[in-house]
């Protein structure tokens, strides 16, 4: 009789093989999240800039307009 016993080694190491699985697939998505992140923070400073140039034009002109 030829019994496999599973011993608590060969438990560690399912778990060491499915803990280096997800940990690539966690650092490839933190690298895909950290990129959206850089490139939101980008078009939010761009578009904050875009509001404050568009506001003060358009306060000058309705400076203009009104006091004339």
């Amino acid at each position: 009789m030829n019994e496999d016993k599973v011993t608590l080694r060969d438990i560690y190491d399912a778990v060491n093989r499915i803990e280096d699985k997800l940990t690539k697939r966690i650092d490839g998505i933190e690298e895909d999240v950290d990129e959206l992140q850089s490139f939101q923070n980008r078009v939010l400073g761009i578009s904050m800039a875009l509001s404050v140039f568009i506001s003060g034009a358009a306060t000058f002109v309705w400076n203009k307009i009104t006091k004339a």
